[in-house]
């Protein structure tokens, strides 16, 4: 069989017993306190201050340092960005010019094979003519201006 533990029979209070456990333990921090040496709070509050201004400081200047790099590197990016669509604007016109010129040499390919157009040309830039032909060669109107 378990023992049972016997009251002494005394009633405690346990609110009397808490605020003497309270007592009790501020004599002891004021017996503490007269022990050691008096620092003064405005000093310590000072220091630390301080340090607190100097840690937000720095932090603040990181943060700063931070948000300039990351604007310089945005508007490096930012800059190739808009200087390669130009690029790509001024191709884009370059290759439709292209285009355009290679359909104009495809319709001249087919002018050149045709032999109507290789007479024609044979007569205008050479003076050719056919056998039988005489050809009859008119002074220009400019040049009868310029003999006036």
């Amino acid at each position: 069989m378990a023992k049972q533990k016997k009251s002494k029979g005394r009633v405690v209070d346990f609110n009397k017993a808490l605020e003497e456990k309270e007592k009790k333990k501020k004599a002891q921090e004021e017996k503490q306190r007269e022990t050691e040496e008096p620092v003064e709070i405005s000093e310590v509050s000072e220091a630390s201050v301080r340090r607190r201004k100097q840690k937000n400081r720095r932090r603040r200047s990181i943060y700063i340092l931070a948000l300039v790099v990351f604007l310089a590197i945005f508007a490096y990016l930012a800059h190739n960005i808009i200087t390669l669509k130009m690029e790509q604007h001024e191709l884009e016109a370059q290759k439709q010019e292209l285009e355009q010129k290679k359909k104009e040499l495809k319709k001249e390919k087919k002018e050149v094979i045709d032999p109507d157009y290789i007479e024609d040309q044979a007569r205008k830039q050479l003076k050719m003519v056919k056998p039988g032909e005489i050809l009859y060669i008119l002074p220009d109107e400019d040049e009868k201006k310029d003999k006036e």
